[in-house]
């Protein structure tokens, strides 16, 4: 016991424990610190490609390159319409990932033959939104789980509001991951 409470107290060993803990508590933190880096890193570029989406949406209607009832169905009128952009790629892939839809006055000329049922539910909900591209959106687009660009546009129609929403779910999944990986492999 004595040979035990002479190490612990040896001036070596607590500056070698303190060292230790120090450096454990650095090195925690410095990986705490970068996987938040990322997961900013990340929600950025998803916010940088809904702008772009919606600003490509927003000037192909407003200057009536692109019919708003041509947003309906499917993206492919669309995508050939931004064929020459240099950022089409990142146009698809944001069209492909994301929520995409509209609300205003200009709704109700989006689709060419509403239903009895449509017209209804517009006329009893006028915040009803329209998905665009064929792809219903959810119908709680949170700031906490979704990435959201908004654009009012003008048509010959009417105004239109155009909602991009793009999931934040998997990289949330991500993070969670990796932060779990690193607090087991870290201390």
């Amino acid at each position: 016991m004595s040979a035990l409470r002479r190490l612990a107290g040896s001036v070596r060993v607590r500056i070698a424990g303190a060292v230790v803990l120090i450096f454990g508590i650095m090195l925690s933190g410095a990986a705490i610190g970068l996987v938040r880096q990322v997961q900013t890193e990340l929600i950025n570029d998803v916010q940088v490609r809904n702008l772009a989406v919606t600003q490509a949406l927003s000037d192909a209607l407003s200057s009536g390159r692109v019919s708003p009832s041509v947003l309906v169905n499917t993206p492919a009128q669309f995508e050939a319409e931004m064929a020459g952009r240099s950022d089409v790629a990142m146009l698809r892939e944001g069209i492909t990932d994301s929520f995409i839809s509209a609300e205003g006055p200009a709704v109700e000329k989006l689709d060419a033959t509403p239903t009895v049922w449509d017209r209804l539910r517009r006329f009893m909900d006028s915040r009803l939104t329209t998905p665009l591209f064929g792809k219903p959106a959810p119908a709680d687009v949170s700031s906490d789980r979704f990435a959201v660009s908004r654009a009012v546009v003008q048509t010959p129609s009417g105004g239109l509001t155009i909602t991009v929403a793009s999931p934040l779910d998997g990289i949330h999944r991500t993070v969670r991951s990796v932060s779990n990986s690193l607090g087991v492999a870290v201390p």
